[in-house]
């Protein structure tokens, strides 16, 4: 994947970019702060034509859910040896509104929409400056290594609750 960088922003802060009045990302569940993701777009991401492949948007959503884990103190990998949970996601929504070209840079903004005992949702936005390109979410269940849904250990859940 390409070089990436991240930056945090409040609720606030999020709602004085351009179309956010007119894009909430995906539902108004996202009030949480939102941890921006900036990605050049490279050729492997793209068909023939420059366009980013279509199934590469939820690589992007990946990253920046990652960045929005890592800025939050809650690195993934860590997680996993810790508490030997998983987050698989079990729906995944992408909404397509334009094109991301070969060589663009793109922000991926990710919020932590809902938080359940067992179960969270993501809410993503891609721009490219101020044009809005993809808005979507992925919703995840907490499960063992095994496969059965478990609830989050309780300091995980307060540390991932104090995020939003």
């Amino acid at each position: 994947m390409p070089q990436s960088t991240r930056s945090i922003q409040t609720p606030e802060q999020a709602k004085k970019t351009p179309q956010e009045s007119a894009h909430a990302v995906s539902s108004s569940r996202s009030k949480g702060t939102m941890v921006k993701t900036d990605i050049r777009i490279i050729y492997g991401d793209t068909d023939q034509m420059g366009v980013v492949y279509y199934g590469n948007y939820l690589r992007f959503f990946e990253a920046a859910r990652n960045e929005w884990l890592r800025a939050k103190g809650a690195r993934w990998r860590e997680i996993e040896a810790t508490h030997s949970i998983y987050l698989p996601v079990v729906e995944a929504k992408v909404n397509y509104k334009r094109p991301a070209f070969y060589d663009d840079v793109i922000a991926i903004e990710a919020r932590l929409g809902d938080l359940g005992r067992a179960s969270l949702r993501f809410d993503y936005r891609i721009l490219r400056g101020t044009d809005l390109l993809v808005l979507g979410h992925t919703i995840h269940a907490c499960v063992s290594r095994e496969g059965d849904v478990r609830e989050f250990p309780e300091t995980l859940h307060e540390r991932l609750r104090a995020g939003r």
